[in-house]
């Protein structure tokens, strides 16, 4: 029972922060004390506890000389970060389509989501027998193309970090071996697995770069390993690395050799 009540005592105060938020318009930039403990229907003393702890996060700024409150830079992050997954979903569709009409194979695109990788698009093989997951959904970056070419592109500490976490899933991971295998994916700029994660299934992925050079997602093909011949693992290295240069090319990156 007190579980309980403490687990719903959290989601009232998460509660209570969003309807804060909530409470910010392009009308209303700037709230006093009063004006959010009005317009949530709070005690000013419980509201004034929820602005204090957001304005610590950075979700909301108060101005030292009115007392008065708006939303702060930790939005502006977090809604920047929103912005670009949706300008790159935009770009990589018709990118994505092509790549399928080609191949004839599922074609994914992955973002990094902390120590995970999560499926943000996807346009499906036409194939009766093809390889798909569902958009948003999480997988680790230790295994699979599109995890181990987004991996390969994070500094070393986070790169420990997620090798901690397979360690922790799996005693057959070898560290200094999936490092040297990292190192070889950021330098030759592409990845084929065969079986990784998922017995039978194939995949060869790219790394997407945005117009700050940064790794900002990883374009995949994938299919059914028994369809595979090593030619059309050639074409499909290939196919990817053109697709994702392209989407990259359309977020703003120049291409240099330093990338190679």
């Amino acid at each position: 029972m007190a579980t309980s009540a403490k687990n719903e005592g959290g989601i009232r105060s998460v509660q209570r922060a969003i309807d804060i938020l909530n409470c910010f318009s392009w009308e209303k930039k700037e709230l006093g004390l009063v004006e959010i403990a009005t317009l949530i229907d709070l005690p000013k003393s419980t509201t004034s506890r929820m602005l204090q702890a957001l304005t610590a996060n950075g979700f909301l700024q108060r101005d030292a000389n009115t007392g008065r409150y708006r939303l702060g830079t930790k939005l502006y992050y977090l809604g920047s970060i929103v912005k670009e997954s949706m300008e790159l979903r935009r770009i990589a569709n018709p990118v994505m389509l092509n790549l399928r009409d080609e191949t004839l194979e599922t074609v994914n695109l992955y973002i990094l989501e902390g120590t995970r990788r999560v499926c943000i698009e996807q346009v499906e093989s036409p194939l009766g027998l093809r390889r798909l997951v569902r958009i948003g959904e999480q997988f680790p970056l230790w295994v699979g193309a599109s995890g181990k070419v987004l991996m390969a592109h994070i500094n070393r500490w986070d790169q420990e970090k997620v090798i901690r976490e397979a360690l922790a899933a799996s005693s057959n991971l070898n560290p200094d071996d999936l490092l040297r295998q990292l190192e070889e994916i950021r330098h030759q700029g592409y990845y084929v697995s065969h079986g990784e994660r998922e017995q039978g299934a194939s995949a060869v992925a790219a790394p997407i770069f945005n117009s700050e050079g940064r790794v900002e997602a990883a374009l995949a093909i994938s299919g059914a390993t028994a369809r595979w011949t090593r030619d059309d693992v050639e074409r499909f290295i290939s196919m990817v690395q053109f697709a994702a240069r392209k989407i990259s090319g359309d977020m703003g990156w120049r291409y240099s050799r330093q990338e190679d």
